[in-house]
């Protein structure tokens, strides 16, 4: 829980057994990507820091979990606002790619490029995706991830910086509009 830069978390393990896993993180511009890996069923609590957009995907899972409430699967785009309680159970094994983003960095590119952020990115949420948008999110996060793990020295660029923020900023408003299209089934919830 303590890896995670500038949130505020608990994680209680909730199966037996050893606990294994990863993560890593990459902080550039206003935009905090990271990658976790678990092998045990975690309870998560605690909360992102202030002022920002956490967009998560599951990049492999074992079964299913709940956030905020909500069952979420493989096809699955869970977000939260910085000043909403995390409350996260993982699947038995979980890897999950996500970003934290200011929210008004965010806001402001929209209105940049015209695009409605709009009221689905208040609160906290489970979004019930195609396997194409869920897809196309996971993707740009693992070769963001991947690249800036091969060559970190791309980020002492600002106009790097800025080109792959805007282009993370880009995928997430195409994941926010998931959030308006009207899903055929509505995601179980735990409430």
């Amino acid at each position: 829980a303590a890896c995670l830069t500038s949130w505020q978390q608990r994680y209680d393990q909730l199966s037996a057994g050893r606990f294994d896993g990863l993560f890593e993180e990459f902080w550039f511009g206003r935009v905090q990507l990271f990658y976790e890996e678990l092998n045990q069923t975690v309870h998560q609590s605690g909360g992102a820091w202030p002022g920002t957009r956490t967009f998560a995907v599951p990049v492999a899972i074992d079964g299913t979990g709940c956030f905020g409430g909500e069952v979420y699967t493989a096809h699955s785009m869970l977000t939260m606002s910085g000043e909403t309680e995390l409350d996260f159970r993982t699947p038995p094994r979980l890897k999950m790619l996500a970003c934290s983003v200011d929210s008004e960095a965010l806001r402001s590119f929209a209105e940049h490029v015209q695009r409605d952020v709009g009221a689905e990115l208040k609160g906290r949420c489970v979004v019930p995706t195609t396997p194409q948008q869920i897809s196309a999110l996971g993707a740009l996060l693992s070769a963001m991830m991947s690249n800036l793990q091969a060559a970190p020295e791309l980020l002492q660029h600002a106009a790097m910086r800025k080109a792959i923020e805007q282009g993370l900023f880009e995928t997430l408003l195409d994941a926010a509009s998931a959030m308006r299209a009207p899903s055929a089934e509505s995601p179980p919830s735990l409430r």
